[in-house]
C-alpha cells in the first residue's frame, strides 16, 4: 500500500456506553483527543486556518424579545458592533468538498456572542467522540503532505451520518463563487431564554443578500482571490450583508418531533419550523492589521451572553470544551486580552475574560436556566442510536433535477475513483440506501455494475424510511 492511500484508524463509535467506563472517564478520554489535535501543528489554526474577514454592524430589524434578553436583539434598530469571518476547513485541489467557516462576533455590553459556523446547515458526524478522526482526513497526511482522498472516504464510508453534508459539498451549492455569495449557518440548536429564564430552542441563519454564485465545474476556490474580493467590496462601499434569521422550537415541539432535534447532520423543517428575521450583518471596515484583527481572533462556541445558549447537542458540547483549550494553546493563556478578544463590558474585563459570567461571583443569575434531563441515566452518547441516516439526504436528492443529480455523480466519482474497490462499494452502498438512482449514477461513472439484488435492497430500505421522510423538508435557502 502506498503512503498515499494508508487507511486511517477509525474509532468504533457504537459500542456499548456500559463497557466504556465512568461518564467522567469518558469526558476525560474526549478531552485530550482534542488536546493532542489541537496542539499538532504550532500556531494556526488546526482547522479552517486560511480565512478573510472584516468589521460591521447588526442591526435588529424584528421584535424577538418576548424569546430572548440578549443585548442584540433589545429593540428593532439597535446596532451591534461585529466582525466576521469566512475560511476553508483545509487544503483542497478542486475535486473535493470544501466546507468553509462562517464565524460572527459580537461585541455587545454584556460581552462577546461568537456564532461559530459554516456555509452548510450539517455536519458530518455527530459524534464528538470521531471528531478528530474526521478531522485528520481532513488535513495533509503526515507521509506525503497532501490531502488523501482515500482516507476521506474511508471514513465518510464507515458514517453514513455524513451522507446529508457530502450531497450538499458535491451539488452545485457547495462550490460558493467568493464568501460574498454564500450563506452561513449556526449549524447546532442554540437556545434562546428570555427575562425569566424561559427557553426556546433555535437555529441560526445567515442568509446572503448579494445572492449565491457558484463556481463553474472547471473553477478552484482560490483562497486569496475570495479575500481580494471581499476587500475590494468594502472599498467600492458595496457592503456585503447577511440576514439573520431563526427558526424556533418550544420544549413541547421538541419533544413530540419524529427527528432528534439536537442532531447536528439533520435539519428542522422548514415547513414546520419557518425562518423568521431577526436583523441584518453589514460589514463595512477592513482590518486595519490582518494578523492581529483576524488571524488572531479567538472564536469559542460557548461564547454566549444572557439571553442566548447552548443544547444538549452533545458536538456542540464538545465543541464549546475544546475550543477553549485550542485557543489558549495557540494564542497564548492571555488571548482574551489581545484586543480582537477583549470584551466591551466592563464587568466582564474585570473578571478577566471575555465570557466570563456578566454577573458578580456571589450571584446564581448566571442567565441560562439548564434543561431537564429526560431520565437520571448518564451514559456515553449513542452515535447509531435511533437515527435514519439516509431519509434527509433522499429529500435533498429527489428535490434536484436530472442534470443536478448527474453533476453530483460525476464530481463524486472523480473524487471516489481514487480509492480503494473497499471504499468505493462501501459508499456506493450508502448512495444506494438513499436514493437507487444515485447509487446507480455513481456507480455508473465509476465503471461499476451494481448487482441488482442490491439495488432492490437498497429500495426496500427506502420504502422502510419513507414515513418519516414524507415529513421533513430540506431548505432551499
Amino acid at each position: 500500500m502506498t503512503p498515499l492511500s494508508r487507511t486511517i484508524e477509525i474509532k468504533d463509535t457504537t459500542r456499548n456506553p456500559a463497557t466504556t467506563g465512568s461518564a467522567e472517564g469518558d469526558a476525560a478520554a474526549l478531552l485530550q483527543q482534542f488536546q493532542q489535535f489541537s496542539r499538532e501543528r504550532g500556531l494556526p489554526r488546526a482547522l479552517f486556518a486560511e480565512g478573510a474577514g472584516a468589521f460591521g454592524t447588526f442591526t435588529a430589524t424584528h421584535d424577538v424579545t418576548r424569546f430572548s434578553c440578549a443585548a442584540p436583539f433589545s429593540a428593532i434598530g439597535r446596532e451591534t458592533m461585529v466582525l466576521m469571518r469566512f475560511s476553508s476547513i483545509g487544503p483542497s485541489d478542486g475535486t473535493m468538498p470544501d466546507l468553509r467557516g462562517v464565524s460572527v462576533r459580537f461585541f455587545t455590553d454584556q460581552g462577546n456572542w461568537d456564532l461559530v459556523g459554516a456555509n452548510a446547515p450539517v455536519f458530518f458526524l455527530r459524534d464528538p467522540d470521531a471528531f478528530t478522526a474526521m478531522a485528520h482526513t481532513q488535513l495533509p497526511q503526515r507521509a506525503t503532505g497532501l490531502v488523501d482522498p482515500h482516507a476521506q472516504w474511508d471514513f465518510w464510508s464507515r458514517h453514513p451520518e455524513s451522507l446529508h453534508l457530502l450531497t450538499m459539498l458535491f451539488s452545485d451549492r457547495g462550490r460558493p463563487l467568493t464568501h460574498r455569495f454564500m450563506h452561513g449557518y449556526g449549524v447546532h440548536t442554540h437556545s434562546l431564554l428570555d427575562g425569566r429564564g424561559e427557553r426556546t430552542w433555535c437555529k441560526f441563519h445567515l442568509l446572503t443578500q448579494q445572492g449565491t454564485r457558484m463556481l463553474d465545474d472547471g473553477g478552484r476556490h482560490d483562497a486569496s482571490a475570495a479575500r481580494l474580493d471581499l476587500a475590494e467590496a468594502i472599498t467600492r462601499r458595496e457592503y456585503p450583508r447577511w440576514t439573520l434569521c431563526v427558526q424556533l422550537m418550544t420544549g413541547e415541539q421538541a419533544r413530540a418531533l419524529r427527528v432528534n432535534p439536537f442532531d447536528s447532520t439533520t435539519i428542522w423543517s422548514h415547513t414546520q419550523f419557518p425562518l423568521q428575521r431577526i436583523g441584518v450583518v453589514e460589514l463595512n471596515r477592513l482590518p486595519t492589521d490582518f494578523t492581529a484583527e483576524i488571524e488572531q481572533v479567538a472564536f469559542k462556541p460557548g461564547a454566549w451572553i444572557p439571553g442566548i445558549g447552548g443544547s444538549p447537542d452533545p458536538l456542540l458540547r464538545a465543541r464549546t470544551l475544546a475550543y477553549g483549550d485550542a485557543q489558549t494553546h495557540r494564542l497564548g493563556a492571555m488571548h482574551a486580552e489581545l484586543p480582537v478578544n477583549q470584551s466591551r463590558c466592563p464587568v466582564m474585563r474585570l473578571l478577566g475574560g471575555a465570557s466570563a459570567p456578566a454577573v458578580p461571583t456571589s450571584s446564581d443569575a448566571r442567565g441560562d436556566a439548564g434543561w431537564r434531563l429526560a431520565q437520571d441515566i448518564v451514559e456515553r452518547f449513542r452515535a447509531a442510536a435511533d437515527h435514519d441516516d439516509h431519509a434527509q439526504p433522499r429529500n435533498l436528492y429527489r428535490m434536484l433535477d436530472a442534470a443536478h443529480r448527474d453533476r453530483i455523480a460525476r464530481r463524486i466519482a472523480a473524487s471516489l475513483a481514487t480509492t480503494h474497490a473497499d471504499v468505493q462499494l462501501r459508499q456506493l452502498r450508502e448512495f444506494m440506501r438513499v436514493d437507487a438512482d444515485y447509487g446507480t449514477r455513481v456507480a455508473r461513472r465509476l465503471g461499476i455494475e451494481l448487482e441488482v439484488s442490491t439495488e432492490r435492497d437498497a429500495v426496500a430500505g427506502a420504502r422502510e424510511a419513507a414515513a418519516a421522510a414524507a415529513t421533513m423538508t430540506c431548505g432551499a435557502d
